[in-house]
C-alpha cells in the first residue's frame, strides 16, 4: 500500500511539472507570435483566415462539389459531413471536460465577435485539419494536400495570433481532428454507400 501510494505521489507530482512546463511554453510561444513585427504585417491575412475557419471555407468547398460533382463527389461531401459532426461535437465534448479559459478576456473581443469561454482544443484547428485529411485522403495528389494542410495550418496559427487560443489548444484540436478523421472516414462511407432502409 505504501509503494503504491509513494508511487501515485511521484507521478502526480511529476504531472504538475509537466504540466508547469507546457503551460510556460504555450504563454511564451503565444507572446512571441502574437507580438511578432512579420506575422503583424499579415494582420489582414488572419483576421480573414479566423473568419473563413469559422466553417464558410469548408461549406463553400462542399457546395462546390455538389454543384460541379457527379455521384463520387456527393458521396465524398455526405461522408465528410459525418465525420465534421463527429469531430465538432468532440470538440465541444472535450472543451466542456477541459474547461481551459483563453488566453484572452472575452470583454477584449471587438463589438459583434461570439466566442465562448473555453479554449482547449481549438474548433478551427479541429475543423480545419479534419478537413485537410478528408480533402487529401479524398482527392490525392501532393499539390491538393499541400493547399489543404497549409490553408488549415495558416487558420490553427491565426488563432494564435489573435490571441484566442494558446499554441497547444491548435495542436490539440489539429491533432483530433486528423484522428477522428482518419478513424471515421471509412464507417460514413459505408453508411452512405449502403443507406439504411
Amino acid at each position: 500500500m505504501r509503494l503504491t501510494e509513494a508511487v501515485a505521489g511521484r507521478l502526480e507530482g511529476w504531472l504538475d511539472r509537466l504540466g508547469e512546463k507546457v503551460l510556460r511554453w504555450d504563454e511564451a510561444a503565444l507572446e512571441w507570435v502574437s507580438t511578432n513585427s512579420k506575422l503583424g504585417k499579415l494582420e489582414g491575412l488572419w483576421l480573414l483566415a479566423t473568419f473563413l475557419g469559422d466553417g464558410y471555407l469548408w461549406g463553400l468547398v462542399a457546395l462546390y462539389l455538389v454543384v460541379v460533382g457527379g455521384p463520387h463527389e456527393h458521396r465524398v461531401v455526405l461522408t465528410s459531413l459525418g465525420v465534421m459532426m463527429v469531430a465538432v461535437t468532440l470538440f465541444r465534448l472535450f472543451k466542456m471536460l477541459f474547461c481551459r479559459p483563453r488566453p484572452l478576456e472575452l470583454g477584449q473581443l471587438p463589438a459583434g465577435w461570439v466566442l465562448d469561454e473555453q479554449s482547449f482544443p481549438s474548433g478551427h484547428a479541429t475543423a480545419g485539419f479534419t478537413a485537410a485529411y478528408l480533402i487529401s485522403r479524398f482527392f490525392p495528389g501532393w499539390p491538393v494536400g499541400l493547399v489543404a494542410y497549409t490553408v488549415a495550418a495558416i487558420i490553427g496559427l491565426s488563432r494564435v495570433y489573435l490571441r484566442e487560443h494558446y499554441p497547444s489548444d491548435v495542436v490539440g484540436g489539429a491533432l483530433l481532428g486528423t484522428l477522428v478523421a482518419h478513424l471515421m472516414v471509412p464507417v460514413f462511407w459505408q453508411l452512405v454507400h449502403y443507406p439504411i432502409t
